[in-house]
């Protein structure tokens, strides 16, 4: 094992996010392995506040506005990073989100030095305003390590032409296969997944616009003239009005189900005959990961980045145009017709393991 470091993570909050998720399965691992670890917060808040890993330390900035901002996380948390950071001296100082990575790299180097920048980017340039993106070219220089969840957000971290591309390393998410497909074992109780009830497609994510569920609600509409089904999606967010009122319009309210989120969603993968992704961009989408790890047939949007690097391009599950509701529909389909061996599904998903990703970043963050 390396030798024992000091290693620093740091996050506006604990929010039910993937980023955070990510850094809190890192905190344990490392913890497990020896290391001394931080986690440093804007405000010490969030629906994961409770999963911080024993041993971890944390360090409350104490944020007083809540202002959704690089400009408010700044105004919030800049200088306690800078003063954490000089008291406590980590060697290394992670961080997640492009706002956290921006104010992080600066904070360190205003702290006087000596502390290893590595930024974790998660986000494709589709998701980022200009301002953030000129922030990014001019900051990301100075860290010491870029690691992007995709290869598609890494050749947009090649775009920046400021950032060399040696300091970029490419390093998936982590998913702990045994973890969810203990999780998938609970029961439902929900008279769409009792015997011989019609197959349900299973949507999960953010009622948000880059998830584009209009779309998918709109190809099961079609669906729906030709197979007997249930759309259940999984999630919360801005756009559930709209999503609602699309449902009546359609007239398909008796076929479709938004709860909201649960806080086990792999039950409902597991039992679902095939998860739609309708997604217009993304990083990397952790839930064609956990719906192959549990052997759960998948068709999805090609949209960038994520889905067709997870599916082998388009080796496992089915790829389509995003934005094209009758190829979605088609897919679906097929899915249902002819769905992926479980097996197959389940040995792709071993690439994303946590066994096998979460000691990469580790040689990353320990590197001397």
């Amino acid at each position: 094992m390396p030798t024992e470091r000091h290693i620093a993570f740091f996050l506006p909050d604990l929010g039910s996010g993937g980023a955070e998720r990510v850094l809190l399965s890192l905190s344990r691992y490392l913890v497990n392995e020896g290391h001394k670890v931080d986690l440093v917060l804007g405000r010490a808040e969030g629906a994961l506040i409770k999963q911080v890993p024993p041993g971890v330390r944390v360090f409350n900035l104490s944020a007083k506005w809540r202002i959704p901002s690089i400009v408010g996380l700044a105004l919030n948390s800049f200088f306690g990073l800078v003063g954490y950071i000089r008291r406590e001296r980590p060697r290394t100082l992670m961080s997640s989100l492009s706002r956290a990575n921006i104010l992080a790299t600066i904070a360190s180097r205003a702290a006087g030095g000596g502390t290893r920048v590595v930024l974790r980017e998660a986000s494709t340039f589709h998701n980022v305003g200009r301002f953030t993106l000129f922030l990014m070219k001019h900051v990301y220089p100075q860290a010491d390590i870029i690691v992007s969840v995709s290869n598609g957000i890494a050749r947009d971290l090649n775009t920046l032409k400021t950032l060399p591309g040696e300091r970029i390393r490419v390093i998936y998410n982590p998913v702990d296969i045994k973890k969810i497909n203990n999780l998938a074992m609970h029961h439902i109780e929900h008279p769409w997944f009792e015997i011989d009830a019609p197959p349900v497609i299973l949507g999960i994510g953010r009622l948000s616009p880059e998830k584009d569920f209009a779309l998918l609600i709109r190809a099961f509409a079609r669906l729906r003239r030709a197979r007997n089904a249930r759309l259940l999606i999984l999630g919360e967010g801005d756009e559930r009005g709209s999503l609602e009122a699309l449902i009546e319009e359609l007239s398909i309210g008796d076929f479709v189900e938004m709860p909201g989120f649960v806080r086990n969603p792999y039950r409902y993968i597991r039992n679902a005959a095939l998860v739609a992704v309708s997604s217009r961009w993304e990083g990397m989408i952790n839930v064609i990961i956990e719906a192959i790890a549990i052997g759960t047939p998948v068709v999805s949007t090609d949209c960038h980045s994520g889905p067709s690097e997870i599916l082998d391009n388009g080796r496992i599950g089915r790829l389509v145009r995003v934005g094209d509701e009758d190829a979605l529909c088609a897919a679906m389909i097929s899915m249902l017709d002819s769905p992926d061996d479980a097996k197959i599904l389940r040995s792709r998903a071993e690439v994303f393991s946590s066994t096998r990703i979460l000691p990469e970043y580790r040689d990353v963050l320990v590197e001397t």
